[in-house]
């Protein structure tokens, strides 16, 4: 029987913590408008604007989840988020500073922690759901080659003196830029294999049918879509590859099948999506939490699920 997912989803209460944050980063960040500014820039004070930012925007990111997990009903019964601020605010702030270190190469790290804390304090029906993404030596190798395409390509774009020289020709740019496009593709892809979509309830296995390569030539045509429509058809490539996620989404149990199907309109959704976005630019950020309701309660319905014995 084929049932429809339904959304009720609030953000409202996020809505101060988003203006207190911009309000901070304007202010940090725009020193020719407010010369003074350049004052806390470089005082304690300074500091404080950044702490007190970093914590509005994480403060805004837990409730934003809080706020979405639990506007989700499946058959009547909503998803319930147990998580604590606090136990949030640790596992970001530790694992940011580690990311920074590492220049980046840790961000794997991060993320497998970060979901693993929203999954394991998720509930359905008083049954915790159980995240079992993995860090895969691939994804973080790819990084390592990006982290090394990015840092030659500076060191010869900014003339940087180093012990060797080398020219890069119009045709080597070129050949670098779809490269860095290519495994930017890759990684893309085996993060939401990995890590977004794979975690388990009760004797349930939720995650994709078949394996994260068969997505990437879709989400590749998905970004040079994007690039050459200069950025104004991202949402609407966008919304064709997570059409093609949804159809290949499954929960599995040695007794049952879940499988998942979608009504959502590509051109119709996407100019919705796109308003949407338009009222985020003008209000400087200020209406995200009432965009992602709206985007949400208007999406999520239209994903459906059918149980096969």
């Amino acid at each position: 029987m084929k049932k429809n997912l339904t959304a009720n989803i609030s953000l409202r209460n996020c809505i101060l913590p988003m203006i207190l944050a911009i309000i901070i980063i304007i202010y940090i960040y725009t020193p020719p408008i407010i010369p003074i500014s350049n004052i806390y820039l470089s005082t304690s004070l300074g500091q404080l604007t950044r702490i007190i930012s970093w914590l509005s925007l994480s403060f805004l990111s837990f409730k934003m989840v809080k706020g979405i997990l639990e506007g989700i009903m499946i058959d009547n019964e909503v998803l319930e988020f147990h998580g604590i601020l606090k136990d949030y605010l640790k596992i970001a702030l530790i694992y940011s500073v580690i990311t920074i270190i590492t220049l980046g190469l840790a961000f794997p790290l991060f993320l497998k922690k970060k979901y693993e804390y929203l999954v394991a304090n998720t509930t359905y029906k008083g049954q915790p759901l159980q995240f079992r993404g993995c860090i895969k030596a691939m994804t973080i190798f790819i990084s390592v080659i990006m982290c090394s395409i990015y840092a030659f390509l500076a060191i010869a774009m900014l003339d940087i003196n180093i012990p060797f020289s080398f020219d890069l020709s119009g045709d080597a740019q070129f050949a670098i830029f779809y490269l860095l496009l290519i495994s930017f593709v890759i990684i893309s892809t085996a993060y939401l294999y990995h890590w977004y979509a794979r975690f388990n309830y009760k004797d349930y296995k939720l995650g994709f049918k078949n394996h994260f390569t068969s997505y990437i030539p879709y989400l590749l045509l998905s970004f040079v879509g994007s690039i050459l429509t200069l950025g104004l058809g991202s949402i609407f490539f966008s919304l064709w590859v997570k059409k093609i996620y949804i159809k290949d989404f499954e929960a599995k149990s040695e007794e049952q099948l879940i499988t998942f199907s979608e009504e959502i309109d590509i051109f119709n959704d996407g100019f919705y999506i796109l308003g949407q976005m338009l009222l985020i630019i003008i209000t400087i950020g200020i209406y995200t939490p009432i965009a992602y309701q709206k985007i949400l309660n208007r999406i999520i319905p239209k994903i459906a699920y059918t149980k096969e014995s």
